[in-house]
């Protein structure tokens, strides 16, 4: 069955939406909603009742600038001309796909006026075999995605002027495309979320620490835990048995008595992130399928208020950077401990093997290195804001920029996630006694891979 957007449709919906295959419907009264908010807003302006943002007025810090309703058509095309100036590395295609698949949900909510045949056009553009290159700088994440969306909805008017007053100005004053990329971000971290998640077993095993009887009951006495947290432990317990099965039954067991934090207060970190990341997940996907346009047309008449506006956005991306940093320093800590002749319990230094230059060293180096990249764009969307536009953007989310920090954070993750992997591998098997498989060898490590 087709994808079916509505409210409440989950986060791997949302996801899939991003793939040309995925098929997917609006509800049946969506180009009803379409017409009738089209129609309204026609009946507004024939009556002079209202004055509406975007149509009787130039835009933003603009807008005591008076435009003659018979240049609507011009006015708009203007719009789209002045905006489509983004730079930058262009957005991944499914990003892109997403956020037009989104912004069709959205219009078809019918409170933006939009024409019902480009409301047609829309949904085939968001669907057609190639779509428009996307710069990813543009967006101040105040007023919607007007540069990024400018350039992504650009096909429907190449050729033709737009059909109805507000078609460009209601398709480019949204949250569309910051919403699309936010939910790639999300599903990515919770896959190197889950990765560090094992990575951590393997080092704790390679320590020698789940030798000392640590248990889940020990994990939990006293306290109570959400939902999230109790699936992390049930996935642990999954891990747990299937690395029993890997086990020789001849590993050496220290004599410490408690581990350094980054390995016994590991799970309290995970189960913090945990709830972090679901609540992250919930503001992402209430993004995602809100309306987000401005004015908005109701039936009462037209509403000036600043529903693009994408606060929510900006706080998912400041808790995804947070876990982020969180997770990068734990793995470098536990690598640490794991290298170190001192505290790694009679492994070798460096797990280093007979084999001259087959150790690991240059690889928490390299891990440190990373972590500090990723420390450094850590900031705060808070400290991104300032005004913007002639002081008429006076306090912006910055959710776009704090969205491609976060971006540009996680790719860092991955290679520490991956570096974090290797070691606590080649650790497992040093604590068995038992030879390295080929693809733990240094040389092999430009080729390794997550599993």
């Amino acid at each position: 069955m087709p994808l079916h957007l509505h409210h409440q449709t989950g986060l791997a919906d949302l996801l899939a939406l991003g793939e040309a295959k995925t098929g997917w419907t609006l509800d049946d009264d969506a180009a009803d909603r379409v017409k009738t908010a089209h129609d309204r807003l026609l009946q507004l302006i024939e009556s002079g009742e209202a004055t509406v943002y975007g149509l009787h007025t130039h835009f933003g810090h603009n807008l005591s600038t008076r435009v003659p309703l018979e240049d609507w058509q011009t006015h708009q095309k203007a719009l789209l001309l002045y905006l489509c100036v983004g730079v930058g590395p262009a957005l991944p295609e499914r990003v892109v796909r997403r956020a037009l698949r989104l912004q069709a949900h959205k219009m078809g909510l019918g409170f933006s006026g939009l024409h019902p045949r480009t409301f047609q056009k829309l949904l085939q553009l968001a669907d057609a075999p190639s779509l428009p290159s996307v710069p990813s700088l543009g967006s101040l994440g105040a007023s919607g995605d007007l540069i990024p969306m400018a350039h992504a909805v650009a096909p429907l008017f190449t050729d033709h002027k737009p059909e109805g007053p507000r078609d460009v100005l209601a398709l480019v004053n949204t949250n569309a495309m910051m919403a699309s990329l936010a939910v790639e971000i999300w599903h990515d971290l919770m896959g190197l979320k889950k990765a560090a998640g094992y990575g951590w077993l393997l080092h704790a095993e390679g320590l020698g620490w789940q030798r000392q009887g640590h248990a889940h009951a020990g994990w939990q006495t006293g306290n109570q835990f959400s939902v999230v947290q109790q699936q992390w432990f049930d996935q642990v317990r999954d891990w747990q048995k299937e690395l029993e099965q890997k086990r020789s039954g001849h590993a050496k067991k220290p004599s410490v008595l408690q581990e350094r934090y980054s390995i016994r207060c590991a799970p309290q970190i995970f189960l913090d992130i945990e709830d972090n990341l679901h609540f992250a997940g919930e503001k992402i996907q209430r993004e995602a399928l809100k309306l987000a346009d401005n004015p908005i047309v109701r039936e009462d008449g037209i509403w000036h208020g600043g529903l693009f506006y994408t606060a929510a956005l900006a706080s998912a991306a400041e808790l995804m950077q947070n876990a982020i940093v969180r997770l990068a320093d734990m793995m470098d800590r536990q690598i640490l401990l794991t290298v170190t002749p001192e505290t790694n319990h009679g492994l070798p230094e460096n797990l280093s093997t007979q084999e001259p230059g087959n150790h690991v060293k240059g690889l928490h180096q390299l891990a440190s290195a990373v972590l500090q990249k990723i420390k450094g764009m850590s900031l705060p969307a808070s400290l991104l804001s300032f005004s913007c536009e002639s002081n008429n953007q006076d306090v912006v989310p910055a959710s776009m920029s704090s969205l491609l920090l976060v971006r540009e954070s996680l790719e860092l993750l991955g290679e520490v996630t991956r570096i974090h992997r290797f070691i606590g591998e080649r650790a497992f098997y040093q604590r068995q006694g038992q030879a390295l498989p080929p693809e733990l060898n240094l040389a092999q490590f430009p080729a390794f891979r997550l599993r």
